[in-house]
């Protein structure tokens, strides 16, 4: 209400008349069916109080915060009384719903005596400032309240405890309960200490040290009675029911700050007291892939340190599944069985993490350590770990032309399964040099089953390790491109003049796994070496200081052949239109007159013939003493096949399979170590330059801090390295102490 006050000094007031006025509107207030205080009536209150504290010659607000003590003292008394008389089963609901208007009516109580609660405050201020004995006098609000806790709490105190107590057992058995009206009674214990320094002190002493006991109490027989009388997957569920219960009528009952109290007290019993049991069981739902057991027992130990034994659990049970998987197949593994192995192991126990464990980090954590543990098994110590060889063949081969029935969308999902697999490999640098060669081939062939396919999977392993890791890798597509503009070029400055088709790939030697050692001399048929001449000359004209290298061994064409009555078109490659052009003047030939017009190896001799006989273009002289799988002898004959048919006008000669060799893949593992021992060198000299002196085994962590990402290096090679360039003079070890080293600039 709006009240209107005159400021005026105030006249000497009888003490005694204007008290009882007071008391009689503040008894009316705190007893909601007695006769309603109108709004003149609280005005009229107001003034009194202000009359009162303003009194002259002397304030009187002393006297009157004495005698509003006593009346206040003599109210809750009475209050106090009249609950205890209350032996009805409403006892509770009659305290809580006394407590709510109690507290309503002194809410505008206080606001009433607003003047005398600024005396109070005075009081405690000067006290303060002078130095004067502290004043313990409380706001008209917060007497109120210390009174209810003096006068009606603890009169009433067993007995609403333990009303509140049964109400929750009640509850907890299953029976009908009024949880709202424990929550208010709860509340009120906090409410009623307001004015303490620690308002929650009285509840917790007085109701919730009881409650836990109670809780902790109830939960032991329960957890006795259904653990001897269920099995441990049924417990599980008992107990997850039974703590999503707890949780709700706590919420409903219990205040904010008992809640975790409680829950802890539930869990103890229910959980921590048991884990054994449900950790002994883990191992077999494991093996069975019980997800709804492993869900269960996931939901009730996650919590801090008692999921360690069942992460431990999960991690020796997928390395033991996933060996127990490779030994099952043949050997040498082969790629696609390897890779496909590998992938179903990962994704049945990344969808057990996901909907068993929730993506638990500890238990994704897990799974990637197995799986790397088992990508990069070695039987012994000595043997060289092939996936990352097996896992660049089967990108290969889905990356090929030749990977029939896959649309586009399964290619990038299968490419996305290696991936997977690839980022457990420890040999990354291996997988890299492998995966090069291969691309390559496919590159220089035409064979890639598309473009897209190609960039999509160096954009993941991109991803994975970064730009360095795929430079190489672009810039052979950036090769390919380019030499499409070389060729146009060429055409345009030739005219006509080439009676053939000619088109080149200009390779950066620096970009490409190719080895121009491998290839051998050949003579070239007149009109293929007079291309060579032409586009020599002109790519020499356009870049100085460059110089090409033709690797004949890449190369293919298209031939145009009349045998018989019937055309042809071969294609072949160059060393297969070599040889079938110098039937071009004779039918048949021996061995050493292809060598000799030639210019090749007997090896890429040998291969060639093998692979037109089979085709049927050419005849050995002598069937039966021919054998493809030795060397020929120089005087072997082979004739043209001048019957030669096919269904097809145009033909594909099969070159001879050159799968990569044992030897081969040696090499190309001796050139991964010979990187690796170049890269180490790198990054030592990058560290040491970069920190100038360190200690030896300092270093030592660093290097393999910074190799991580392409290989795991030995110690060993790592201390060879060190030594060898302390041999070059890049560093050197000090003195006096002989564990530091000391970059030399």
């Amino acid at each position: 209400p709006t009240i209107l006050l005159s400021m005026a000094p105030s006249k000497a007031v009888n003490f005694e008349k204007v008290t009882k006025c007071i008391f009689s509107v503040v008894q009316r207030l705190l007893v909601p069916s007695s006769k309603p205080v109108s709004q003149r009536e609280f005005q009229f209150l107001f003034q009194d109080v202000f009359s009162l504290t303003n009194a002259r010659p002397k304030s009187l607000s002393r006297e009157l915060h004495t005698a509003l003590k006593q009346f206040a003292t003599d109210h809750m008394q009475s209050v106090s009384k009249t609950l205890a008389e209350d032996g009805s089963d409403t006892f509770l609901k009659a305290y809580r719903d006394s407590f709510v208007e109690h507290y309503e009516c002194c809410t505008h109580i206080s606001s009433a005596f607003s003047h005398l609660d600024n005396e109070v405050r005075s009081w405690r201020d000067s006290a303060v400032t002078f130095g004067r004995p502290q004043h313990h006098e409380l706001p008209v609000f917060d007497l109120f309240m210390q009174h209810w806790n003096m006068y009606v709490f603890e009169t009433l105190k067993d007995r609403v405890v333990a009303a509140c107590l049964t109400e929750l057992k009640r509850h907890r058995d299953g029976q009908a309960a009024n949880l709202f009206v424990v929550h208010g009674v709860l509340e009120s214990l906090i409410k009623m200490a307001s004015h303490a320094a620690s308002p929650a002190a009285a509840y917790i002493e007085a109701f919730e040290s009881q409650c836990l006991a109670d809780t902790l109490s109830y939960y032991e027989v329960e957890s006795q009675h259904i653990f001897s009388t269920m099995d441990v997957s049924s417990c599980m569920v008992h107990i997850l029911k039974r703590l999503e219960e707890e949780a709700r009528r706590d919420r409903e009952s219990l205040p904010l700050i008992s809640l975790q109290k409680v829950r802890a007290r539930c869990e103890e019993v229910l959980i921590v007291d048991n884990c054994e049991r449900l950790v002994a069981e883990f191992k077999g739902y494991i093996d069975r892939l019980q997800v709804e057991d492993l869900k269960h027992t996931h939901q009730l130990l996650k919590r801090p340190g008692l999921l360690q034994p069942l992460v431990g659990i999960f991690s020796d049970h997928i390395v033991a599944t996933g060996q127990s998987k490779l030994d099952a197949l043949d050997k040498p593994f082969q790629a696609a069985p390897f890779a496909d192995c590998v992938i179903a192991l990962y994704q049945q126990y990344h969808h057990l993490v996901v909907n068993a464990f929730d993506s638990d980090a500890l238990f994704s954590e897990a799974l990637d350590k197995s799986c790397e543990a088992i990508v990069n098994r070695r039987p012994t110590p000595t043997t060289r770990c092939v996936a990352a060889e097996l896992l660049a063949k089967v990108c290969d081969a889905t990356l090929k032309k030749s990977s029939k029935g896959l649309t586009d969308d399964e290619i990038e999902a299968r490419l996305s399964e290696f991936i997977s697999v690839f980022q457990y490999i420890h040999d990354k640098d291996v997988f890299q040099k492998f995966y090069s060669k291969q691309l390559a081939k496919r590159l220089i062939h035409g064979a890639s089953v598309s473009e897209e396919a190609e960039r999509y999977m160096i954009s993941r392993l991109k991803d994975k390790c970064g730009f360095e890791y795929t430079a190489k890798l672009q810039r052979m597509f950036n090769d390919v491109r380019l030499s499409s503009d070389i060729n146009s070029a060429f055409s345009a400055s030739l005219g006509q003049s080439l009676r053939l088709g000619f088109n080149v790939l200009v390779l950066q030697t620096g970009s490409w796994p190719l080895a121009a050692s491998t290839s051998t001399t050949l003579t070239l048929p007149h009109g293929m070496a007079a291309a060579i001449e032409s586009f020599t000359l002109f790519y020499n004209q356009k870049h100085t200081g460059r110089r090409l290298t033709w690797l004949y061994y890449l190369s293919n064409g298209d031939i145009k052949a009349k045998i018989g009555k019937r055309s042809f078109e071969f294609s072949a490659t160059t060393y297969q239109m070599a040889v079938l052009l110098l039937f071009n003047d004779q039918d048949h030939m021996t061995t050493a007159e292809v060598l000799a017009a030639t210019g090749m190896s007997q090896r890429d001799v040998d291969r060639t013939l093998h692979s037109l006989v089979t085709c049927h273009l050419l005849k050995p002289a002598e069937p039966e003493a021919y054998d493809k799988t030795v060397s020929l002898a120089p005087e072997t004959r082979f004739n043209l096949n001048l019957k030669y048919n096919s269904k097809k006008k145009k033909v594909k000669i099969s070159a001879a399979v050159t799968k990569e060799t044992a030897a081969e893949s040696s090499q190309t593992h001796k050139a991964v170590n010979d990187d690796r021992k170049m890269f180490l060198q790198a990054v030592t000299v990058r560290v040491m330059k970069m920190r100038k002196n360190m200690s030896y085994n300092i270093l030592i962590k660093e290097v393999i801090d910074m190799s991580s990402s392409r290989f795991k290096p030995t110690i060993p090679n790592i201390k060879k390295c060190i030594e060898d360039l302390i041999d070059k003079g890049y560093m050197q070890r000090l003195e006096d102490d002989r564990s530091q080293l000391v970059y030399i600039a």
